[in-house]
């Protein structure tokens, strides 16, 4: 019975240390992030960023959001979490959330249907950065076809976008482009979009047509219109769109 007490006695102190760390969150979260070997980023695991999210000021919200960002790939675990923080209440949490899903990169394919929700958002940055991430996921954003569409026929999306040099329209030509024979289905759109007055949307829609690949091979004749264009840059890419659906055509059986 003393050899008992003497144990429970050493061991007393132990157990109300865990629980007190427990209790802390902050604390709760490392211990669990060294148990579970979770990735750290900037010292820190990569749940303690995601609680953040959720914090009662936004100005701690839209660190976390930019921290996850600069993680990078190895922020996949919590891409879901970042993805909520998609319809925060504060535009610059939405905006900086949005963002760091683009810079995830294709690890961030969980986000799509908050980034296909986040093409709506009032905001016209968060729209941008909404599509610039879908174009980071290429064909993993193929359930984000129709809502590129309707993003590419919106007229506030005609705008350019400070601070970017183009707009939600051009940007998105060029994700339906990187999701490649999936997104069949904007070729008439992207057609109509080679008249388009803006150089920046006329060379994302031939970079599109040009990658949707053997369905947009009617479109040929349209490409090759696209030879005169004023602009070089759009010349340039006809040209090798045209290559590219040529090339489908001879190894087509």
């Amino acid at each position: 019975m003393r050899r008992v007490r003497r144990w429970l006695l050493f061991l007393s102190p132990v157990f109300i240390t865990v629980l007190v760390l427990f209790s802390i969150p902050h604390s709760r979260l490392h211990i669990i992030a060294v148990v579970s070997g979770e990735p750290y980023f900037d010292e820190k695991p990569l749940s303690y960023w995601a609680y953040l999210l959720h914090d009662e000021n936004a100005v701690v919200r839209k660190q976390a959001a930019f921290r996850l960002g600069e993680a990078g790939a190895i922020a996949k675990p919590v891409v879901p979490e970042l993805a909520g923080a998609t319809t925060d209440s504060s535009e610059d949490v939405r905006i900086t959330a949005t963002l760091s899903l683009y810079k995830i990169g294709p690890a961030a394919s969980a986000a799509v249907p908050a980034l296909i929700a986040a093409l709506s958002d009032p905001h016209p940055q968060v729209r941008m950065n909404s599509a610039l991430a879908l174009s980071a996921l290429g064909c993993e954003a193929r359930d984000a076809v129709a809502a590129l569409l309707d993003a590419m026929k919106r007229r506030e999306n005609f705008v350019v976008v400070p601070p970017f040099a183009h707009s939600v329209r051009q940007q998105s030509c060029r994700a339906l482009g990187k999701i490649g024979p999936d997104a069949h289905a904007a070729i008439p759109a992207l057609v109509e979009a080679l008249h388009d007055g803006v150089p920046g949307v006329r060379y994302n829609a031939v970079y599109a047509l040009g990658r949707i690949g053997p369905n947009a091979r009617p479109t040929l004749p349209k490409l090759r219109l696209c030879l005169k264009d004023e602009d070089p840059d759009v010349r340039d890419m006809a040209a090798e769109s045209i290559s590219l659906l040529s090339e489908d055509d001879r190894v087509s059986p």
